[in-house]
């Protein structure tokens, strides 16, 4: 045991070195120093380290948020909030529907002290949908005016002890409006659970989560207590069912949903047919392609950070029905099975292949989320990045490609797969162009025009951001509904701003337009 008299004991430090010093520990190292002595208690419990560790380890502004949750310290908020709950703050992309996909933002509620996870839904408000472009003819241009919508998908609550919830209200229009009446108990802090069933903590704080699904208009919402995990579980069984779907999980790189590489072999032949409950087109694919060792050894390796809501009343549950094409006595069979919907976290961080923006580019958009229009789809969420492809021509050389991965996606191109990639080269890119004679004079990546005679400059623009934007050849993917005969045609990926882009759709004579989305944090 240290002995603070001693002239060389850690505990005969200034209170400030030894803050300093404990500053260098982690969460885990700093509850074992607590231990030792009151004196470190009563440093390591200091709010400056526990401040610290909430915005490295969480990228959450303690301070800010400790007046509204009902926590005495920095370091409760952080054991009672953070370290419980902390890892599903973030955006996660949902596997239902399957085409389109939903975005969800799990975030920490400003002005309660909750948790909530809601779906982001976009509407273009510009009273413009499209206009005539001027400057080519026959060239239509997407206005976007973008604006941000809110469905609260589940709240997690925190509340002192002997407050728990009696009764919510049914009568409400939106989920900010659910309203609570607490009673009193006079339950003892330690080793008890509260009437919904969720222990307290050290500070005597009590959670629990609601979800607000397809049927939270119940007459009460004590049905909906839910429970939200990291979904493990989950999606081993749903792995497992390859009578239902084909082997998939989340890229490594981006953590979004990808099309099944099976269905993408035999888009035409599958042997199981799956239609779902969001009447998208059906999923054709054949589970023969991949053995069954094959198939139980890849069950097990689980994706990094999923998430799953598992509500008594089965709200984020769907429903598939699978016909067999081609079964042994010649004739259709038809299942019908019910899974959960998983959330795959979304990585946003840009160490994904330490690619940045070329050096010589003047204007860099910013690597994130970001939303554009498509059409008749409307608008839908994409996650813009920067990585490191190999040249066509030399494999030792590198470019540096601009990726848009769709995050809620359509029935022609469904969510995670590429909608375009643009070879930025050294950089300088090149004033925007129209190309006259599109097919032949184009490499068959889109990234190169053979001669300067197909290229039509147009430098009398009517708008100011076209004057002055660089403009990248790319290539865009399109393809017929249920993702079938996906094909690539030539785009221009033109950078107007940090935040707002414009792709030029070649074939499609259309030019649509991105912009950065910003959320709260």
């Amino acid at each position: 045991m240290l002995n603070s008299s001693h002239p060389n004991s850690l505990t005969a430090l200034p209170c400030e070195c030894l803050i300093h010093l404990l500053s260098f520990l982690s969460a885990s190292q700093l509850a074992t120093v607590s231990a030792v002595s009151r004196t470190l208690y009563s440093a390591a419990n200091d709010d400056t380290l526990w401040q610290r560790l909430c915005l490295v380890n969480y990228k959450v502004e303690a301070k800010t948020h400790l007046h509204v949750f009902p926590y005495r310290t920095i370091r409760g908020f952080y054991v009672g909030v953070l370290a419980r709950y902390g890892w599903m703050l973030g955006l996660w992309q949902a596997n239902y529907p399957f085409f389109t996909g939903q975005l969800l933002q799990v975030r920490i509620n400003p002005t309660d002290a909750s948790i909530i996870g809601e779906n982001l839904s976009a509407t273009n408000i510009s009273p413009i949908s499209e206009q005539q472009f001027g400057a080519i003819q026959g060239v239509s241009v997407d206005s976007l005016q973008l604006s941000l919508s809110r469905t609260r998908v589940f709240e997690i609550c925190f509340e002192p002890c002997g407050e728990g919830l009696h009764r919510v209200s049914p009568s409400f229009d939106g989920p900010e409006q659910v309203s609570r009446r607490r009673r009193r108990t006079s339950a003892p802090l330690e080793n008890t659970e509260d009437a919904i069933g969720s222990a307290y903590d050290q500070e005597g704080i009590s959670s629990y989560t609601i979800c607000f699904g397809n049927r939270a208009q119940s007459t009460t919402l004590r049905k909906h207590m839910s429970v939200v995990d990291d979904g493990q579980e989950t999606f081993r069984s749903y792995q497992l069912c390859q009578d239902h779907f084909p082997y998939f999980r989340p890229s490594p790189s981006t953590g979004l949903w990808p099309y099944p590489e099976n269905s993408r072999v035999l888009r035409a032949e599958g042997t199981l047919i799956t239609m779902f409950d969001s009447n998208e087109p059906p999923l054709a694919f054949n589970p023969l392609l991949q053995t069954n060792g094959e198939l139980e050894d890849a069950s097990w390796e689980m994706p990094a950070n999923t998430l799953t809501i598992h509500c008594p009343l089965k709200c984020h549950e769907y429903g598939v029905r699978t016909v067999t094409l081609r079964a042994p006595e010649g004739e259709l069979r038809f299942k019908t099975g019910r899974y959960q919907t998983i959330w795959s976290q979304i990585k946003l961080d840009a160490n994904h292949k330490s690619a940045i923006a070329p050096s010589n580019m003047v204007i860099k958009p910013l690597e994130g989320i970001w939303a554009g229009t498509y059409g008749s789809h409307g608008i839908e969420y994409v996650l813009l990045r920067y990585e490191w492809v190999a040249n066509a021509l030399d494999a030792s050389v590198q470019d540096i490609h601009l990726v848009f991965y769709k995050i809620t996606g359509d029935v022609n191109v469904p969510r995670g797969e590429v909608s375009c990639r643009v070879n930025l080269g050294d950089g300088t890119g090149i004033p925007w162009i129209g190309d006259s004679r599109i097919g032949d004079d184009l490499a068959e990546d889109g990234t190169e025009l053979n001669d300067d005679a197909s290229k039509i400059f147009l430098p009398a623009l009517k708008d100011p951001e076209f004057q002055t934007a660089r403009a990248y050849h790319g290539r865009g993917t399109v393809a017929m509904a249920g993702y079938r005969n996906p094909t690539y045609i030539v785009n221009d990926a033109i950078i107007l701003s940090e935040t707002k882009i414009a792709i030029y759709w070649h074939d499609l004579k259309r030019i649509s337009s991105f912009v950065k989305v910003a959320l709260p944090v």
